[in-house]
């Protein structure tokens, strides 16, 4: 299964690190604001909205070269599924509502 709320996260993560320049920056700024020390001594893990500091920085640290097409296939699918939905739905209310 695909989680879809940490691959936005590493997608937003790569794309602020292609505007500062490169991953290092990112990188710094993560551990500056999520160091290992404040986890070991809360005895939590580091997470940001429930999503591995740790793993995100993995991934700036090694890019994935997979391409997203199964996710384009998807939202793509719920796209036109949404659109002949709303368009049977409301084509019918208007049928309904001026027809009497």
């Amino acid at each position: 299964m695909v989680d879809y709320s940490c691959s936005s996260e590493q997608a937003c993560d790569e794309a602020a690190s292609h505007a500062a320049g490169s991953p290092g920056i990112l990188i710094c700024l993560l551990d500056r604001l999520w160091p290992a020390a404040d986890v070991a001594r809360s005895g939590q893990q580091a997470t940001f909205q429930g999503l591995d500091v740790q793993e995100r920085i993995a991934a700036l640290r090694h890019p994935s070269s997979e391409p997203l097409t199964l996710a384009w296939v998807f939202l793509a699918g719920l796209w036109v599924l949404s659109m002949a939905l709303f368009t049977g739905i409301s084509h019918r209310l208007v049928e309904l509502l001026t027809l009497g």
